[in-house]
């Protein structure tokens, strides 16, 4: 029964279809169910601060190796 409607969600988010395989439309739905799990991911993107730009990133802790280190035995 749950499976049953799990399933129904999925298709009525992708037009009926169980997958869409088309390039692009894949990982995209339309509907209004679709419209509230993008709005539900955006609160919650919002809520953790996981939708504001990441910092600059800086170079200087990263070194490129030199030589072939050697095994001391």
């Amino acid at each position: 029964m749950a499976a049953q409607k799990i399933e129904g969600r999925i298709r009525e988010a992708r037009g009926g279809e169980l997958n869409l395989s088309n390039f692009g439309k894949r990982f995209q739905g339309e509907g209004t169910y679709w419209n509230q799990i993008q709005s539900t991911f955006g609160v919650h993107l919002k809520k953790l601060g996981l939708n504001e730009d990441l910092p600059k990133l800086s170079r200087p802790p990263f070194k490129r190796p030199t030589a072939q280190m050697e095994l001391a035995l």
